[in-house]
């Protein structure tokens, strides 16, 4: 119990969110969503119509999804669909999820709104009581105020159906590629405030909960809010049990000892200062002579490009590189007057400054630099195993594409949500919708980190677990327990045949 709220759950708080992003990742979606209180304006289809032609056009003539074979398919067909579903009047609320589900289509997990002005925050927030975990289409408390609901079902909340929600909220940020793992990892791990502020921040929450048995029929109650989020109080550093020296402690990651030879390299974001962090641990990997290392990229949702690079270079045994696209139209047109002031500076940045790693495709008329690095000359070559979940992005996703491509390490845990062949990013400008204003991050290259790739969805792991509500109530981590009794056992593994993303 945290005795200042009265929160309870299965087991310590400390433990529970062993994957939680950092307290400011917390307020920034608070900062950003406010999806379910709005301003009481209403929009009209036309207004919905011109955002979505002018997103799509912006999309087909200067997003680097272009790029890809038949990365705007689904953006197409979504959008083609969806304009004779359209009602005449259209709450903030409403149009918020059509944008949302249009760059759901859009597949880029770097492609997403930073600011609404069709919404304002309540002067008093008010949140939902409990956090829920799904699970086979089941919705299961595993924290809350009162420990009476631990481990209940909820069906629905003020009227609206979990199942509805949840699909809902899944939009809040997509995946490169497609798919849901991003989605999906922000609502496990925020679903308390997403859902109140889906649901406007209600004084109440007039909770449906399914029956325990066949014999039970079903329970409706109302609770009062909880005037600090439950997610805030969770939000604890992690904390590894299962390893009892820390060797090294950086601002972003760590890096622990265990009996058996066996170390565990946990990384939250990649900073251009970690490059010295990272060479401090290598070598005194080798210096101990560590057998094994776990890299936790659970959470990691990137951070500086150069820095993940660095660190691929001390575990990697062989070349490696990566090529960046820059679509042939320029993305100015479309970038609001902020964005045209950072399209200005990547401009300089990236193709003035680069112009001896640059080539041009003759046949598509796109600019194509090309990255290539060696392995350090002190570099780990004991057994490698990879973390990953839905949070995992960017550059963490560089940095686990050219490990498993290469073979050099295994992976566990859940499907990443940035791509496994590549993704988009570099230079993040803005642009704002023209009948709304809701304005958005707009990056403007294609990162290819498997050529010979063609899965553009995140890395599917070798060993795929899933949270179960027993382990998250108990603050256990069967994904790192796995990791340690694969390095006990090496030969005990069986690779995914799928491990490399395939749908």
């Amino acid at each position: 119990m945290i005795k200042s709220l009265g929160l309870q759950t299965g087991k310590s708080c400390e433990a529970l969110y062993l994957r939680m992003l950092k307290l400011r990742l917390f307020w920034g979606i608070l900062c950003v969503i406010a999806v379910g209180h709005a301003s009481g304006q209403g929009l009209s289809k036309e207004d919905l119509l011109e955002d979505l032609h002018f997103l799509s056009e912006a999309a087909a003539l200067a997003h680097p999804a272009s790029l890809v074979d038949g990365g705007l398919e689904g953006l197409k067909a979504w959008t083609e669909s969806v304009i004779f579903q359209l009602p005449d009047s259209i709450s903030a609320l409403q149009y918020r999820q059509y944008i949302d589900e249009a760059l759901c289509h859009l597949a880029c997990a770097h492609t997403r709104i930073v600011q609404d002005p069709l919404r304002t925050m309540p002067a008093t927030l008010s949140y939902m009581p409990f956090a829920l975990l799904p699970v086979d289409s089941a919705f299961y408390v595993f924290a809350a105020r009162d420990s009476s609901h631990l481990g209940r079902t909820v069906h629905a909340i003020n009227a609206r159906p979990m199942k509805e929600i949840h699909q809902d909220l899944l939009c809040y940020r997509a995946s490169d590629g497609g798919g849901t793992a991003l989605g999906s990892a922000f609502f496990n791990s925020y679903n308390a405030v997403l859902i109140s502020a889906y649901l406007g921040f209600p004084g109440s929450y007039d909770v449906d909960f399914m029956p325990d048995n066949s014999s039970e029929t079903g329970s409706s109650e109302v609770l009062s809010e909880q005037l600090i989020p439950i997610e805030e109080a969770l939000l604890a550093p992690p904390r590894v049990n299962l390893f009892h020296d820390t060797l090294l402690r950086g601002e972003r990651a760590f890096l622990c000892g265990s009996d058996g030879g066996i170390a565990l390299l946990s990384i939250r974001s990649f900073a251009r200062k970690d490059k010295k962090f990272f060479k401090r641990c290598i070598d005194l990997l080798l210096e101990a002579s560590y057998q094994g290392l776990i890299i936790d990229l659970r959470g990691n949702g990137g951070g500086n490009r150069y820095s993940a690079i660095q660190l691929t270079r001390h575990l990697m045994d062989e070349n490696f590189s990566y090529h960046m696209m820059v679509p042939a139209t320029s993305a100015k047109p479309y970038l609001d007057e902020e964005g045209q002031k950072t399209y200005r500076w990547a401009r300089i940045r990236y193709s003035g400054l680069a112009i001896w790693r640059r080539s041009r495709d003759a046949e598509l008329g796109h600019r194509v630099f090309t990255h290539r690095y060696r392995p350090s000359r002190k570099h780990f070559s004991g057994e490698l195993l990879l973390l990953t979940d839905g949070f995992t992005s960017s550059s963490a996703s560089m940095l686990s594409t050219w490990l498993r491509a290469s073979n050099r390490a295994r992976v566990l845990g859940s499907r990443a949500g940035g791509g496994y062949s590549g993704h988009n990013g570099g230079s993040y400008p803005t642009l704002s919708l023209p009948a709304s204003g809701i304005r958005m991050v707009w990056p403007l290259y294609r990162f290819v980190i498997d050529p010979s790739s063609d899965q553009h969805r995140g890395l599917l792991p070798d060993v795929v677990i899933e949270p179960e509500l027993e382990d998250v109530m108990q603050g256990a981590d069967p994904v790192m327990q796995r990791a340690l009794e694969i390095l006990d056992r090496p030969g005990e593994a069986t690779q995914n045949p799928k491990a490399q993303g395939m749908p």
